[in-house]
Parts: C-alpha cells; sequence; structure tokens
C-alpha cells in the first residue's frame, strides 16, 4: 500500500544528486540496503522509481534518499523540486540487497549512483559497530560525468569503521571498468588478498553483472557476492 512522506530537508550534495529527509504518515522498519518505490503522478502521466534509504534503521520515524536528477528523469526533477512540507506517494521496504550480519571483510563495489545502496551498508555497520571490527574496502568506479558521493561518508564512517577507500576514475587508459570488464591483470592487484571476503556490487546492470562474472573468474565464490541493479 502507497502512503505520503512529507519532505523535511533537502540538501545538494552534488550538482545533480540531493539528500532528502522524509517524514512518513505511517513509520516502517527497513533493512540495511532496502529501497522505496515512489508513483507519483508527474505532468500527467504516473511515473514510477526507485531510492534506497541511506539513513540509519534506528530511526524509522524519519528517513532519507539520495535522488540524482539527469537528464530525462521525471522522477528526479520531480522530487528536487519539492519543498519542505510538500509530499509524494511511496511503498516499501522493498530488495534484497542485504547485508550479512557476520564478521567477514566486506568489499563494496559501485559505479556512480550506484554507491548509495554501500553508504546504507556502511551507515548500519556504523551504528554497530563492535559487530563489524574487520577492514573493509570500497571502490569507487566513476565514469568522467559522475561526481563521487563518497568523500563525506568515508571521513564521518572512518571514525567508527576501519576503511580503505579507492576512487577508480574511467579514462582511456581503463575503459573496461565502464562495462564492468576490467582486464584480468587490474582485478589481481586489487583483489588478490580478498578473495575469500563477501562482495556487494551496485550500479548498471551491464556492469553489476559482468564484474561479478569477472570476480568469480579470479577466484571469488559466486555465493559470496550480493548484487544490486541501479536503472
Amino acid at each position: 500500500m502507497y502512503q505520503k512522506g512529507e519532505i523535511t530537508k533537502s540538501i545538494s550534495l552534488t550538482d545533480s544528486v540531493k539528500l532528502i529527509e522524509i517524514h512518513p504518515s505511517t513509520p516502517f522498519i527497513w533493512d540495511s540496503g532496502q529501497f522505496i518505490v515512489t508513483k507519483n503522478r508527474i505532468e500527467g502521466e504516473e511515473r514510477v522509481a526507485d531510492y534506497t534509504i541511506t539513513s540509519s534503521v534506528e530511526h524509522p520515524e524519519i528517513f532519507q534518499i539520495m535522488v540524482e536528477n539527469y537528464p530525462g528523469s521525471h522522477v528526479g526533477e520531480f522530487l528536487h523540486s519539492l519543498k519542505n512540507g510538500e509530499t509524494f506517494k511511496f511503498n516499501g521496504p522493498k530488495g534484497r540487497y542485504l547485508l550479512q550480519k557476520t564478521q567477514t571483510k566486506k568489499v563494496f563495489i559501485s559505479l556512480n549512483i550506484g554507491s548509495v545502496a554501500n553508504i546504507a551498508h556502511l551507515q548500519f555497520m556504523a551504528d554497530h559497530k563492535d559487530l563489524y571490527t574487520q577492514e573493509n574496502l570500497i571502490i569507487d568506479v566513476l565514469t568522467p560525468e559522475f561526481t563521487s558521493l563518497y568523500p563525506p561518508f568515508v571521513e564521518k564512517f572512518s571514525n567508527l569503521l576501519q576503511i580503505q577507500y579507492v576512487p577508480i576514475q574511467i579514462t582511456d587508459q581503463n575503459p573496461g571498468w565502464a562495462q564492468g570488464k576490467p582486464k584480468k591483470k587490474e582485478l589481481d592487484q586489487i583483489f588478490a588478498e580478498h578473495l575469500t571476503n563477501e562482495f556487494y556490487i551496485a550500479g548498471k546492470s551491464e556492469f553489476v553483472k559482468s564484474l561479478r562474472s569477472k570476480l568469480i573468474g579470479i577466484g571469488v565464490d559466486k555465493t559470496q557476492i550480493t548484487r544490486e541493479f541501479f536503472g
């Protein structure tokens, strides 16, 4: 069932992404990595889009999402335009991009806006820092036009978690990363010491599917890979 969410705060994180805080008419509980489904009439047409909940699960009376407004994104433009006190319709939570509650080291990989799903996991781990004492590897794959969302969150969470942050800017020298197809030597260089860790991959479908196959090819157990598709 869809309910209304009231905008309580909106903050620009980059030129194209806003963090939007929402007060739901009916508070609900979600798991780290789950998302809401928005469904609203925009310019005479009902449009649907999904957004990962990035805020702490400890405070269900209010939650936050990160919304990208890219060219052609009707829902993104609509949500960016809402003022404090205005509402939109959503349903949720949904999704199975769930964080394993284990002490195993974790590797988070994302392409562009896919980082929000992993930021949600980092938030949960920071809230329960005594359960997550191992070092975590973050691989932030970025196309030239996208500004990373990670830096302020890495700074925030690094006081609570052990984090190794590795941004990868896609250039003419490493074009394979854009499709999730980096060269084997690139994968070996980054992941040789992490083959028995848990992997979380989020981004466009082609990127996620291809990178999963590549990781399995270098020795990562497929049961240790969790994935989320964006777009």
